[in-house]
């Protein structure tokens, strides 16, 4: 039985030191207000009447 292969997805263009440095900061950024959100939403629920 053979061995199933993903097809290989190369990217139209070679990411540029701009889009490596946005990249790496974006993840932290999206992680904070993932927190934040949880935060806010765990409060909320805490303190309903």
């Amino acid at each position: 039985m053979p061995a199933a292969t993903s097809p290989v997805r190369t990217s139209p263009f070679r990411f540029s030191p701009e889009s490596l440095a946005m990249r790496r900061f974006v993840a932290p950024l999206s992680f904070t207000i993932a927190a934040a959100w949880i935060v806010v939403v765990f409060v909320l629920v805490h303190h309903a009447p």
